[in-house]
């Protein structure tokens, strides 16, 4: 879901990625196209692995909201949640892939 607060602020949920989780979709991505340009928010399934693509448009920040065990690439700044992980990111194109187990 993607959900704006503000005109700069950006906030990308888990709801959507939850049927990931479920296993009921092996992949999705939904866009908006704002006055600062396209948000994304995608994901696709591969085996045990889901594979996040997110774009943020310029002057704009993102919190987004990823469920999953454990990332394969780092990214620079996170925090555990329950369920998985919240990421602050700037405007640019991210690409994360977290293990289901």
């Amino acid at each position: 879901m993607l959900d704006h607060n503000t005109m700069t602020r950006l906030t990308i949920k888990n709801s959507v990625f939850a049927l990931c989780q479920k296993k009921e979709l092996e992949e999705a991505e939904f866009s908006y196209e704002s006055m600062y340009g396209r948000s994304v928010s995608g994901w696709k399934r591969d085996k045990d692995r889901i594979r996040y693509h997110i774009e943020v448009p310029v002057n704009t920040r993102a919190e987004v909201f990823l469920k999953g065990k454990t990332f394969l690439e780092t990214p620079e700044t996170y925090r555990e949640t329950e369920t998985g992980y919240c990421l602050e990111l700037g405007a640019g194109e991210y690409y994360f892939t977290v293990t289901e187990s």
